[in-house]
């Protein structure tokens, strides 16, 4: 029971792990899309094709897989 225990809180462990490196994860997109070009002296928008979409979530995906794929190694 002590074991089972255990291994639950290390399994929440790496949920909290894994939340906090998506949170930092999705900031970093947020900021790096919004911040401004300094070379131009107007910022560019960045307007997505809705075809682009299913794609950049499936990259999306992929990358977060890999993430946890990658944490689940360390953790072993």
């Amino acid at each position: 029971m002590r074991q089972l225990r255990e291994e639950n809180v290390n399994l929440l462990n790496e949920m909290r792990n894994f939340d906090r490196w998506n949170s930092f994860i999705n900031i970093l997109v947020i900021v790096v899309l919004l911040n401004p070009s300094t070379d131009d002296e107007q910022p560019r928008r960045v307007v997505p094709h809705p075809e682009d979409n299913d794609e950049q979530q499936n990259d999306l995906e992929r990358l977060t897989r890999q993430i946890r794929a990658d944490m689940e190694k360390r953790m072993k």
